[in-house]
């Protein structure tokens, strides 16, 4: 569950952090609080990481067939394959614009806090 006003505030505690019914917060045996720390290197390092997934992930499955168009089920073994198959392709040019606006975006909500 996400905090009443979008950031968790360390002087208020766990229950009114999480801002849940005490009857569904007792359902729990434990809850583990996962905070966002805002950190510049912390912020470039996860934008790499995810660029680099997609990317990888795309040199890994080859270009679609287009010979396969003509086949009669071709509509629903192509979203089959789409589902299974297909991933973003990112130049590394956009990889960059994507990181930049990431740590950007990171980086004003840390001003603004």
């Amino acid at each position: 569950a996400n905090p009443p006003y979008g950031r968790y505030d360390d002087l208020q505690t766990a229950k009114e952090n999480i801002d849940l019914q005490s009857t569904i917060l007792s359902r729990f045996d434990l809850i583990f609080i996962v905070k966002d720390e805002r950190n510049f290197d912390r912020d470039v390092q996860i934008a790499r990481h995810v660029v680099g997934v997609h990317q990888k992930a795309t040199e890994e499955h080859g270009a679609f067939d287009k010979r396969r168009a003509a086949d009669e089920s071709f509509m629903k073994r192509f979203i089959e394959y789409a589902r299974s198959r297909c991933t973003p392709r990112l130049s590394e040019a956009a990889a960059r614009i994507l990181q930049d606006e990431y740590v950007r975006i990171r980086q004003e909500i840390k001003k603004s806090a």
